[in-house]
């Protein structure tokens, strides 16, 4: 588990830093026991990784960060976090987001 949080960590921050207000919401969701409707891309590459946000979703759930719920819909996979500790480790990145991103709207605050 420990090599997959260093995943988490290292590439989380990338998608997240890019991530759209929907993005963030559906992360939420997740969070909070919901779930997602995704396509996923299996087939992606390592230079593919950063090409769109939308690759989050297949890289999340390659690497067992998101987990597959119920019977496909066509090209839609539904995707949950699988268990308490994975659902932690996404705590604990969106909190250290949200602290980041608290200190630099106080910035600019003081700023103006």
């Amino acid at each position: 588990m420990l090599e997959y949080y260093g995943f988490m960590e290292k590439y989380s921050r990338r998608f997240i830093d890019k991530a759209k207000t929907t993005t963030r919401d559906e992360l939420e969701l997740l969070i909070d026991g919901g779930s997602v409707k995704k396509v996923i891309h299996q087939e992606l590459t390592y230079r593919d990784l950063d090409s769109d946000i939308d690759n989050l979703w297949s890289i999340l759930f390659t690497t067992g960060y998101l987990t597959q719920s119920g019977l496909q819909e066509g090209e839609l996979t539904e995707l949950v976090i699988p268990n308490n500790e994975i659902r932690w480790i996404f705590v604990r990145q969106i909190r250290e987001w949200f602290k980041e991103e608290s200190v630099k709207d106080t910035a600019k605050l003081e700023r103006k």
